[in-house]
């Protein structure tokens, strides 16, 4: 019989990690300069949606390992992240709605106005997501 497969969320650790790096230069002196202030503002929200991204697929592959019926994926995102408060992966499935929001503000288009809601969100983003790392870490997966 296999082992059970070990599982990793390492990249969402450094995903998260290259978010906080960027947001730190965004609010660096550095950023008094207008030019790189915009710099700053759009790695943060590259890293954002990266991390956005992974964070969703780490739920839902939780969600999938937990459950004895498969096709959580299939499942409408709001029951998604419903299912992902009651097992404790979330803290508040409404901002995980919200982030999905943001989230699609920039799949088509780059804005300066979008960018600057992303920015506005993205203390308690990094808050959610260190909180997720915890629960799958709690829940047997490894970041190394």
């Amino acid at each position: 019989m296999d082992a059970p497969r070990a599982l990793y969320c390492g990249n969402l650790d450094n995903a998260l990690a290259q978010l906080r790096r960027s947001l730190a230069y965004l609010r660096s002196p550095a950023a008094a300069d207008a030019g790189l202030y915009e710099q700053f503002r759009a790695a943060c929200v590259q890293a954002f949606e990266f991390t956005y991204e992974l964070a969703v697929r780490h739920i839902r592959r939780q969600l999938s390992e937990a459950s004895a019926s498969p096709g959580v994926a299939d499942l409408p995102f709001a029951d998604q992240m419903r299912l992902a408060q009651a097992a404790g992966l979330v803290r508040d499935q409404a901002a995980f709605r919200q982030y999905r929001a943001l989230r699609n503000l920039t799949s088509h288009t780059y804005e300066e106005a979008n960018a600057d809601l992303i920015v506005a969100e993205l203390e308690l983003f990094v808050a959610d997501v260190d909180w997720l790392l915890g629960a799958l870490t709690r829940a047997g997966w490894h970041r190394a």
